[in-house]
């Protein structure tokens, strides 16, 4: 099983970095022979003699405390900013200590989410974090991709769909929902649609 990430020609859709040309890149590639994911090497391996795109690798590392991988994520973020990356995947395959019902770990560090803040929950319900604008712009593109240009330009058909999937990448990830979508889908309008007619 192949796993990628299809790319759009002009800006991302957090708008941090511009493509020259539509691209996919591969970022894994799971061996159901072996039940795993392949080591990066061999994936690398792979994707150079089919010559596929595929994520670069930024470090391999090994931490001993929650203090120090915190660390490491604050460097990690400060390196994408400087080259223009939207941020980087965390995995931990395979566990060194096998941990039941766990067989992987994967996690995304962005740059355009905030900080996490310590909050005082009232009343014994969790108080959850609000959706990231880059999963906002990620559930727009798939209503995008569903309705095609004409019809999502008519706000009546696009937002309920919008919201939709909105809802569906909340549940999934423990967000809280955003206050403001229609925000979002005109910005969306104006930086993959307007400025493409033009």
């Amino acid at each position: 099983v192949i796993y990628t990430e299809a790319c759009r020609k002009g800006r991302s859709i957090t708008g941090i970095k511009e493509y020259k040309k539509n691209i996919l890149y591969v970022f894994d590639i799971y061996d159901k022979n072996i039940d795993s994911f392949l080591p990066y090497v061999n994936t690398y391996q792979h994707c150079y003699h089919y010559n596929l795109p595929i994520v670069k690798l930024y470090a391999k590392t090994r931490h001993r405390s929650m203090k120090d991988l915190l660390k490491f994520r604050n460097h990690v973020l400060d390196h994408c900013k400087s080259v223009c990356l939207e941020g980087m995947v965390i995995k931990t395959n395979p566990f060194k200590v096998k941990i039941e019902g766990i067989k992987y770990l994967q996690a995304k560090t962005k740059v355009d989410i905030p900080r996490p803040v310590v909050t005082k929950i009232k009343k014994g319900e969790p108080i959850y974090p609000e959706i990231p604008e880059n999963d906002i712009m990620n559930a727009i593109h798939r209503a995008w991709e569903d309705l095609g240009s004409e019809k999502f330009k008519d706000k009546k058909i696009a937002m309920p769909l919008i919201a939709k999937y909105v809802s569906e990448e909340c549940k999934k990830h423990c967000y809280r929902p955003s206050r403001n979508l229609f925000k979002y889908y005109l910005l969306y309008i104006e930086r993959h649609l307007i400025n493409k007619e033009m």
